[in-house]
């Protein structure tokens, strides 16, 4: 066998869950080199019937461990959710665009009773949010995805605390970006 296939099988093996891969990783490289030593098939053939068999019981043993399980349903449980916001965000642009047309149109003479500040910072919260929800994400990538309940608190407020600053980020922004379209309100 040569090193790249030996060198791609072990790139394969990372399909499996770590505690897998630390307990049975060694144990299935003998095995391909068992095989292509006693049964000389061709070595891309052994090598594409191996990643076939990984890609058909990784994902399974990947959902067998209850942390995974836990991961892969907050992300479906924030995509859900996520989508649900910008379903009902998307549903509010006709109410908005409807009150911004009859406040140019028929309350541009009413002054409001404090003027608003332009929010000029609002860049840093949109990054200071993406950057803590890819901190959110990184870190079970980093431990292996096996992590203590203190690692699991800290990824959980990291990810929901990047969420809420990136819409305040967004939400800061469009207010600025209102102020620079209406100048007659600006401070």
């Amino acid at each position: 066998m040569t090193p790249a296939a030996l060198r791609l099988y072990r790139l394969v093996l990372h399909a499996y869950p770590a505690a897998f891969r630390r307990e049975y990783g060694a144990e299935m490289e003998q095995v391909l080199l068992d095989q292509h030593r006693h049964d000389t098939p061709a070595t891309a053939r052994l090598v594409m019937r191996e990643t076939l068999d990984a890609v058909r019981t990784a994902p399974r043993l990947r959902w067998e461990y209850p942390m995974n399980r836990v991961v892969f349903i907050t992300i479906a449980a924030t995509v859900a959710i996520t989508s649900l916001l910008a379903a009902g965000a998307l549903a509010l642009i006709p109410i908005g665009a409807t009150g911004l047309a009859a406040w140019f149109l028929w309350g541009r003479s009413l002054e409001p009773i404090a003027q608003a500040g332009s929010a000029r910072r609002w860049y840093v919260w949109l990054i200071t949010g993406l950057v803590s929800i890819g901190i959110g994400v990184t870190i079970p990538q980093i431990d292996g995805g096996e992590l203590s309940s203190l690692w699991w608190t800290v990824m959980a407020i990291t990810f929901i605390g990047g969420i809420g600053m990136t819409v305040a980020g967004v939400v800061l922004g469009v207010s600025g970006l209102g102020h620079r379209l209406d100048p007659t309100h600006s401070p």
